[in-house]
């Protein structure tokens, strides 16, 4: 659990420095590679670890993937240039990855199904208090101390937890393939753990350069996507006929409830990081409000995750999975998108900080019932590597939605600060400056005319991504529509 909410807490913490990294080595255009790149291999690696620990075990692997963080940190906080800090950020996330898979996998081997949901939502909890003090906490360490301590500071808490872990569950059983090392080495899917590492950094470049570095028509964008859904298709392929021990039980989507449980899971990840990433700038160019109280305003979704999903996995430790659950969980997204497509710039603060209860509560539902409901369905043999397909999907879906609502937030923009404003002031304009830094719009720079063109244009396109959150939000409803009913499994 600590290991998971230091992971947590890392994220918001660089993010509260990294406008005072950019300043240090003068490498605004190159900053936002440091969460990139992070992120890059905590989604890529993510999957892989659930196997990894079959053969080596719990405790080894995690104690790795935690020193690897570490590690990563160290190098993170002793960087001299931008791309030795992005590096370091890279290999960091390739620790990240592993700690996220391995907390709940863990939590599965030493904890009875009938009470696993009451333990997996104290990492909705964990996640939650992060979200909250690390903000924070990065900018005292920015502030105060220097943007290094913001990496450093993992540099103890994750030393202690690798020596906790690595003590604690030496002497607990936990699933591990049978066998030797050697011949549990021989069951690694080498092929498809490289295609499937090779398919998600081609995609997540392309959709990190498209509309960013490059056009989305750019050959830089249209060829790794291309390249990343022919590799997808070969990786499939040598799943289900090659490998004897797959990285990725492709099989198991089959099975009606996990391919909807998951689907659900992924559109439902979606309309969360939307709120969490665009409703601050939203108060920010808006309300003009600084950037610590945009994020205490968004404190109703993140309390709202962790209270109810207490409450829900004490229903489900008593009344086991429903399908209704995750229907209730997706309409209340789509619902709570739709209170949001109607704010406005002279909304009243009260009401758009109350839009974000409904999320709040429906996430808050969502998160402990489908880690459970998708491991009562899952083969035993496969079911290490299916739970760590739930935060994955949730990982990705952070990587697909903030790339595809960026750019129809970026397009919408240009398209309304352009009918409204000549083309001399329009040009003026720097549209990807102002989604970079919200706070410059309220610059002295600015004229009144000109900075009420960009609220009206900025509030406008914001209301179109949350238009096409509804859509996704009843995509994932009509996924829990179609859930089986779950076997009780006498509780």
């Amino acid at each position: 659990m600590a290991s998971f909410f230091l992971e947590s807490m890392d994220q918001t913490i660089v993010a509260c420095a990294l406008p005072s990294i950019a300043s240090e080595f003068q490498s605004f255009s190159e900053s936002n590679w440091v969460p990139t790149a992070y992120m890059l291999t905590v989604t890529a690696f993510l999957p892989i670890y659930g196997k990894v620990s079959d053969i080596a075990g719990r405790a080894a692997t995690m104690v790795f993937a935690i020193l690897v963080f570490v590690v990563g940190s160290a190098l993170c906080g002793a960087a001299r240039s931008m791309m030795w800090l992005i590096i370091a950020r890279g290999l960091a996330g390739l620790g990240g990855g592993g700690i996220v898979a391995l907390s709940s996998v863990i939590i599965t081997d030493l904890i009875p199904i009938e009470r696993r949901a009451k333990y997996l939502s104290l990492l909705s909890v964990s996640m939650v208090v992060s979200y909250i003090i690390g903000p924070s906490l990065g900018g005292v360490l920015t502030d105060k101390v220097s943007w290094r301590w913001a990496f450093y500071i993992n540099i103890p808490i994750g030393i202690i937890a690798a020596a906790v872990i690595g003590f604690q569950l030496r002497t607990v059983p936990t699933q591990r393939l049978p066998g030797t090392w050697k011949t549990r080495l021989r069951r690694v899917d080498l092929l498809g753990t490289l295609l499937f590492v090779t398919t998600m950094v081609l995609l997540i470049l392309a959709l990190t350069w498209g509309g960013n570095q490059y056009h989305w028509r750019s050959a830089a964008v249209i060829a790794p996507l291309c390249f990343s859904a022919a590799l997808a298709v070969v990786f499939i392929i040598v799943e289900l006929r090659v490998a004897s021990e797959p990285a990725i039980p492709i099989r198991e989507f089959t099975r009606r409830n996990i391919a909807l449980l998951l689907s659900a899971h992924f559109l439902a990840g979606i309309p969360m990081f939307t709120f969490i990433y665009y409703m601050p700038m939203y108060f920010i160019v808006a309300r003009h409000a600084t950037a610590a109280n945009s994020g205490l305003y968004l404190l109703p979704i993140l309390v709202g995750i962790g209270v109810v999903s207490l409450v829900v996995s004490w229903a489900v430790t008593r009344l086991g999975i429903r399908r209704r659950m995750i229907a209730v969980a997706m309409a209340g997204l789509a619902l709570g998108a739709g209170l949001a497509t109607l704010t406005k710039r002279e909304t009243p603060m009260a009401q758009c900080v109350g839009i974000l209860i409904l999320p709040g509560i429906s996430l808050g539902i969502m998160f402990p019932v489908v880690t459970v409901g998708v491991q009562m369905v899952a083969r035993r043999r496969n079911l290490t590597a299916i739970t760590t397909l739930v935060p994955f999907a949730i990982t990705f879906a952070a990587t697909i939605g903030l790339s595809v609502m960026g750019t129809i937030l970026t397009n919408g923009f240009q398209s309304r600060i352009a009918a409204v404003l000549d083309s001399g002031q329009a040009h003026d304009v720097d549209i990807r400056g102002i989604l970079d830094d919200p706070s410059s719009v309220w610059g002295p720079s600015v004229s009144e005319a000109t900075r009420s063109a960009i609220i009206d244009a900025f509030v406008g396109a914001l209301r179109t991504i949350f238009y096409v959150n509804v859509g996704v939000s009843l995509a994932g409803l009509a996924c829990a529509l179609g859930l089986k009913r779950f076997d009780p499994l006498g509780y």
